[in-house]
């Protein structure tokens, strides 16, 4: 039981790791005042 909680939480940083990473690479699209559409980075998380 102890082994799968370890692998567990092994799967869980990596899993939060790969999130962080594509989070940095999204972009949004903002559509501005005068209709034009913008792309700005994703923001970065305070964690």
């Amino acid at each position: 039981m102890v082994a799968a909680f370890e692998e567990g939480q092994k799967l869980v940083k990596l899993c939060s790791s790969k999130l962080n990473e594509v989070e940095r690479k999204i972009e949004l699209l903002v559509k501005k005042a005068d209709g034009t559409v913008a792309a700005e980075p994703f923001p970065e998380s305070e964690s």
